[in-house]
């Protein structure tokens, strides 16, 4: 009984030595690292997706519709890039 209570830690610094709650408290800074990480990341894409990206609606009943596909048509490959077009 006496050998348990010499070798039971004392005092937190018994606890903050443990290797053991050492690999847990590292893991959880690191979870929430990452995770902070990661949402500052999806806040700059929407950021940048908001400042280099248009979305334009144009219906097929508008008067504009016919413009938009005659512009469309005029515009060199080189001069716009798009990754989803769709006319309706």
């Amino acid at each position: 009984m006496q050998h348990l209570l010499e070798s039971a830690p004392t005092s937190a610094n018994g606890v903050y030595n443990n290797p053991i709650f050492q690999g847990g408290f590292f893991l959880l800074i690191a979870g929430v690292v990452m995770n902070m990480l990661s949402s500052y990341f999806s806040l700059l894409v929407s950021f940048l997706m908001e400042q280099f990206m248009t979305h334009v609606d144009v219906i097929k009943d508008e008067d504009a519709y016919d413009w938009v596909l005659d512009w469309l048509a005029s515009q060199p490959k080189s001069m716009f890039t798009t990754q989803r077009l769709s006319l309706r």
